[in-house]
């Protein structure tokens, strides 16, 4: 069968800003980091934030870390291997290419850009998100296959660098492995960028929304997953239950009291209370219709098609912060 072929792009060899919005950027920085430029650029026309300090680091750097000599051989053997109808096998082998890939050192060049793009941030503690040439494809969304970390500036356990190498290293996960073998993705050009910005330790309440709604065929409107701080709201604990409404019949959605909402379920976290208010709710609707609209003039897709929009409630402001955008895939 034919391999879905892969776009690298190596020329880029600097830290991208994403306050101004790269061209072509899914080919040399990954969808979710292009993603977050376009989300920026949206935030300029209606009031949301988008997590401050947003940069990406290029493929380049990964390219180059999976040419060394302790990395590259065992990558070709893995790809070229007969034995690859052994799970076990397969297993062992991508194991060994991600302690490879975190025993390296990174480019000590590429460090210095970050400590030095960082050094007068108002945050010390930044988060480091998987931004593949392989996610957000029509048929192929690569949700949850990679890991995200933590670096803190200056810190000497929990380093930026750790963080590099823990995303790196995750491009080789048995389940981002599998997933692209069974799409027919071509495994010898995956390449991973990644997505720098500010962390959230102290977020409020975290959540979902699809621009359509998921419940009733004919009738628009938004369906919203919310759960209180920052328990996970796509992997919930055993036990825990998120908030979850469709909001519907939105006229202008200026009014906080012109749309109906139907709940299906209420956060158990919050003493069975709602975790946000109308007044919050019709703000979802708004900034979520106008990203809608917006992405798909940047994606150049030519059909609505409803799209999947991650945010957070933080601070005492209650500010909302929107950080990622995806098309929904049914």
């Amino acid at each position: 069968s034919k391999k879905k072929k892969l776009t690298i792009d190596n020329t880029v060899t600097d830290l991208v800003d994403l306050s101004k919005t790269p061209k072509k950027g899914v080919n040399y920085i990954g969808s979710k980091a292009q993603n977050m430029a376009y989300l920026i650029a949206v935030s300029k026309e209606i009031q949301f934030k988008t997590p401050e300090n947003a940069h990406a680091i290029p493929f380049y750097f990964y390219t180059k870390h999976i040419q060394k000599e302790s990395i590259s051989p065992l990558i070709n053997d893995l790809l070229n291997s007969s034995k690859k109808d052994s799970t076990v096998w397969v297993n062992k082998q991508l194991k060994k290419i991600r302690d490879a890939i975190k025993k390296e050192p990174v480019d000590p060049e590429l460090i210095a850009k970050l400590n030095l793009v960082f050094k007068n941030a108002q945050f010390k503690n930044f988060r480091f998100r998987s931004s593949t040439n392989a996610e957000d494809l029509d048929d192929f969304n690569g949700a949850g296959l990679y890991d995200s970390k933590t670096g803190i500036l200056g810190d000497s356990i929990k380093t930026f660098e750790k963080a590099i190498k823990q995303v790196w290293a995750s491009v080789w996960n048995e389940a981002s492995y599998n997933e692209r073998e069974l799409f027919g993705i071509d495994q010898h050009n995956i390449a991973m960028g990644v997505l720098v910005h500010r962390s959230f330790p102290d977020e409020l309440a975290n959540g979902v929304i699809i621009t359509k709604n998921i419940f009733r065929e004919n009738f628009l409107g938004i369906t919203v997953n919310i759960q209180k701080g920052e328990n996970s709201v796509v992997k919930p604990e055993k036990g825990e239950i998120c908030e979850q409404f469709v909001a519907y019949h939105f006229n202008s959605g200026t009014n906080d009291d012109d749309f109906d909402i139907d709940y299906t379920s209420i956060s158990n976290l919050n003493n069975n209370e709602p975790l946000l208010s109308r007044k919050e709710m019709s703000r979802l609707f708004l900034v979520s219709s106008k990203i809608e609209e917006k992405m798909y003039r940047y994606w150049r897709k030519n059909t609505y098609h409803p799209v999947d929009i991650e945010f957070k409630i933080v601070g005492e402001n209650r500010d909302l912060y929107i950080k990622q955008v995806r098309p929904f895939n049914e």
